[in-house]
């Protein structure tokens, strides 16, 4: 086991990474689009390239997918999308349609399952219809999950929650975020009497994972893991008020069939992951934490442990 990130008050390091600070040099690095997603709302995605992509280059780079938490949005995690694009990568953030901003009112039993059919739909595209298509590196597949969108990315990657286990531990810890959201309920909604035997969909595309702040890690025990076998790493605050450490990322560190690497950040809140706040945003809810954390200087660190991580996991050489 693994603890970093021990992460204290020092200057402020400012990374130019979301898109909308990046002016006119934007053009060649950023692209949004909309994909088709059969019956269901068209999903927004955003799609960082590697800086020194040439668009008529058929060089192939990994790509990694970017899960956002309840209710985020396609920047929540711009300037670790920024880095992974600075190291090579090609990187797509999903705006989960139902639990996305100005998009969050469909109901938990809907998106806990829609998010990971989300994550399938966009490597599709980005596989098969994305007009640089032939620039994905299909062996080399990894997922960014926050929050939400960490219990995303684990299902997509091969765990099954279990309702019952959710249920029974709400039962007793009621206070606990998730369980005032009834989230144990909207899950037992959405398996039915059947909850054994409910087809959670994965996709064996993806090779390795980051998992931050993981939603609902008490509804995962070891059989619903058994089939989790790639590398990941995961992260957690100390001073998490809405997915506790000792509730939502050590069962993991317990009943993951291969150990992660565990990252412990000292002093964070919940939404130390999420970007950097920048004047203005005060009031915006990921801005929220505790006081005289510097999230500026931990994303320094965090990013490039992030990106080194995946280099690894995926077997690929540092950029130089």
């Amino acid at each position: 086991m693994r603890f970093s990130c021990f992460v204290r008050p020092v200057a402020t390091f400012i990374l130019l990474a979301a898109f909308f600070l990046l002016g006119n040099s934007i053009a060649s690095a950023y692209q949004e689009r909309s994909i088709e997603n059969g019956s269901g709302k068209p999903i927004k995605i955003a799609i960082w390239l590697p800086e020194a992509a040439n668009p008529s280059s058929t060089a192939i780079h990994p790509l990694v997918l970017i899960s956002h938490g309840n209710g985020g949005g396609l920047a929540a995690h711009s300037d670790t999308a920024e880095a992974l694009a600075a190291a090579g990568y090609i990187v797509v953030a999903i705006a989960h349609t139902g639990d996305t901003k100005g998009d969050d009112r469909d109901p938990a039993r809907k998106w806990l399952v829609g998010r990971v059919g989300h994550v399938s739909r966009v490597l599709d595209y980005m596989q098969s219809e994305w007009e640089d298509r032939v620039t994905v590196d299909r062996s080399r597949i990894g997922a960014f999950g926050f929050s939400a969108g960490g219990f995303t990315m684990l299902v997509a990657s091969g765990a099954s929650p279990s309702a019952a286990l959710a249920q029974e531990y709400c039962g007793k810890a009621s206070a606990e975020f998730a369980c005032r959201l009834k989230l144990d309920g909207e899950l037992s909604r959405l398996v039915g009497k059947d909850a054994a035997s409910y087809p959670w969909p994965h996709d064996d595309r993806i090779a390795a994972a980051v998992i931050a702040a993981p939603a609902l890690g008490f509804s995962f025990d070891r059989s619903g893991l058994a089939q989790l076998r790639i590398p990941i790493q995961l992260w957690a605050a100390e001073n998490d008020d809405r997915a506790p450490a000792s509730t939502n990322t050590a069962p993991f560190l317990e009943r993951l069939p291969v150990s992660p690497e565990f990252h412990l950040v000292r002093d964070a809140g919940h939404f130390a992951f999420s970007r950097p706040c920048e004047p203005g945003d005060q009031n915006r809810r990921s801005c929220k934490g505790p006081a005289g954390f510097d999230r500026a200087a931990f994303h320094e660190q965090c990013n490039h442990q992030v990106v080194e991580f995946f280099n690894r996991a995926l077997n690929i050489a540092a950029k130089q």
